[in-house]
């Protein structure tokens, strides 16, 4: 019977370093929101700094700036403009050494997307709208799908609603799953 409340007071005891470990964290107030956004597999943690992709791990860089929102990780390098503007195909946003490139759009029903994104990492892709902010992200982490020479080709379009519909490239697309918008223009 001591062993029982041996191990039980051991179990209460981890539990609370646990609690007490998260509760300690401060609550992230920066440009992200509250700062966890999920999009299907991806999470993007800024209050530990974090992206999770899967089984991979890798630091997240809040690289926000008065003009810009920018995020910089492992598969995530991405700028947008804080204040409301329609985006132009061959635009391009820069800020902590991240540049993000507006590659063209496509349009959804009730909705257009610009598709974002830069020839150093070809295998993410963003859709985005300044009312709404990033609603999706392409991500092959096996970095074998040019998803930025799809959208420069104008092939994105056909690929994105396929992708919609449970088609082929549905095991990129990654939909915006939490209910904060992320990077929305004001």
């Amino acid at each position: 019977m001591a062993s029982v409340r041996l191990g039980c007071l051991v179990g209460f005891a981890v539990a609370a370093v646990f609690v007490t470990a998260a509760c300690a964290q401060q609550a992230y107030t920066g440009a992200w929101g509250r700062g966890v956004h999920v999009f299907g597999h991806l999470v993007l943690d800024f209050g530990w700094k974090t992206e999770r992709a899967g089984i991979f791990q890798s630091a997240l860089i809040d690289c926000s700036n008065a003009q810009y929102y920018c995020a910089a990780s492992r598969d995530i390098n991405i700028v947008v403009p804080r204040q409301c503007e329609t985006p132009q195909a061959g635009e391009q946003w820069s800020a902590g050494g991240i540049t993000t490139r507006v590659l063209g759009s496509v349009s959804a029903p009730a909705h257009q997307y610009f598709l974002l994104g830069d020839e150093k990492h070809p295998h993410v892709l963003f859709g985005y709208s300044p009312a709404g902010g990033v609603a999706w992200v392409f991500n092959d982490p096996s970095k074998t799908v040019d998803f930025v020479a799809k959208a420069k080709s104008g092939g994105m379009a056909s690929y994105y609603l396929t992708a919609i519909q449970g088609g082929k490239g549905i095991e990129y697309y990654n939909g915006l799953t939490t209910l904060d918008a992320v990077a929305r223009c004001h």
